[in-house]
């Protein structure tokens, strides 16, 4: 008896008891489904912060001047240890550690910026001349400040996207003059628009002076030190190990002791997006794991429903047996009903699983991420499933005296 009739005997017991078949089937919908839209929706909230991890900068490591934080305790003495950067900082670490491309203090503060009648409260951003860089930013129109103008501290400013459309609705800003307490500063460049970005401040309003014209001009808030450092790595692999060479050099240059925490806290966005992608994950396994319940007692149901069918269908198989149906023959006869069964639960499951991700993606916003591997993975359980809870009912059936089963009624 080849696979395709044993394949249509399945679908034709199937048919003959459909609400049975049906209520045995929607377990293995249920925890199919909710795997495939678990895996989509976690793949896409992961693939989403990898972007907006990416969006912060290419290869980007921050370092501020404080590490009052110990195993999430904040340590006060070590609070009033605080030593800030200097510029002096940032040429020792470029030139002693070869791992790095860019470096650039990282100042910001809130300001306002005007424009004859329209305002914006924003955060400025105040570098030397490779901060633009360091951040990953793209130049719509104009250019960034030069090294020149930043050494010179000139009056020049990048508007973000958004913040130069709010300045100026009816104009280009590129060349224009915004004022910013009482000072007079000209857009030399506007940003290209940011759709991906971490935390809850929007990049496209942010506005970027050079560090030495906000010393000059807006000396109440910002001096000659600074909190924050931000550099580039050269290479993405070199990350961890361009962290490790900085935080000793660091320790050097501010001569902390051995036994000694450090004054300051490396960021290494690499890590940290490691970290959140653990986090998913594990929320995905536990999510993954009470799916795997209902599929559990959906098996269960599997292994119920056919031990129902055998003792059903005892005469039938007698009958099979004394006109030379050899045991193997009902074994995979039984066997393929309940992979059968299971293989509906699959293809079902997969469907509802893409539709749900798909309508939850849409209703709220989120990148849905289903894989082929997700899908084959899908159908492999429910065939093993099948394979695994339909062995001991065929074997059950198998193993009948035809005899004894002849006798049925």
């Amino acid at each position: 008896m080849n696979s395709i009739l044993l394949i249509r005997i399945s679908l034709r017991s199937i048919a003959a008891h459909k609400w049975r078949s049906i209520l045995t089937i929607l377990g293995i919908v249920i925890g199919i489904a909710t795997i495939i839209s678990t895996l989509a929706i976690g793949q896409g909230v992961a693939r989403k912060q990898q972007q907006k991890f990416e969006s912060m900068g290419r290869n980007f490591i921050a370092i501020e001047a404080d590490n009052f934080m110990t195993q999430g305790q904040v340590k006060s003495n070590q609070r009033k240890k605080q030593v800030l950067f200097t510029p002096e900082d940032c040429t020792y670490l470029k030139n002693q550690c070869d791992k790095i491309t860019y470096i650039s203090p990282q100042v910001n503060n809130k300001i306002i910026i005007s424009n004859k009648d329209h305002h914006l409260e924003t955060s400025v951003q105040c570098g030397n001349q490779d901060l633009l860089t360091i951040l990953d930013k793209t130049i719509e129109q104009g250019t960034c400040f030069s090294k020149e103008q930043a050494e010179l501290g000139e009056l020049v400013i990048v508007l973000g996207h958004k913040a130069a459309q709010v300045l100026f609705p009816l104009e280009n800003a590129l060349e224009r003059l915004v004022t910013i307490a009482k000072n007079k500063y000209r857009v030399i460049g506007i940003l290209t628009h940011q759709t991906e970005f971490f935390g809850a401040a929007n990049p496209d309003l942010e506005v970027y002076i050079p560090l030495k014209t906000a010393q000059r001009k807006m000396g109440d808030w910002c001096s000659n030190k600074f909190y924050c450092m931000a550099l580039s790595i050269t290479q993405k692999s070199e990350m961890q190990q361009a962290s490790s060479e900085i935080t000793a050099l660091l320790r050097i240059r501010r001569a902390i002791e051995p036994e000694d925490l450090n004054n300051f806290l490396i960021h290494d966005l690499e890590a940290i997006a490691k970290a959140a992608a653990e986090a998913i994950g594990m929320l995905n396994l536990f999510i993954i794991f009470i799916a795997s319940i209902s599929l559990l007692i959906a098996a269960v149901g599997i292994m119920n429903i056919m031990l129902v069918s055998v003792t059903e269908r005892t005469r039938e198989i007698g009958i099979r047996m004394a006109l030379g149906a050899p045991r193997n023959i009902i074994l995979r006869q039984f066997l393929f009903e309940a992979i059968t069964l299971t293989m509906l639960g699959g293809i079902g499951g997969v469907l509802v699983g893409i539709g749900i991700s798909h309508l939850i993606g849409y209703l709220l916003g989120w990148m849905i991420i289903i894989t082929p591997a997700s899908v084959i993975g899908a159908f492999i359980t429910t065939t093993l499933i099948g394979l695994f809870f339909g062995y001991y009912p065929a074997t059950k059936a198998a193993n009948l005296d035809p005899i004894i089963a002849l006798a049925e009624r």
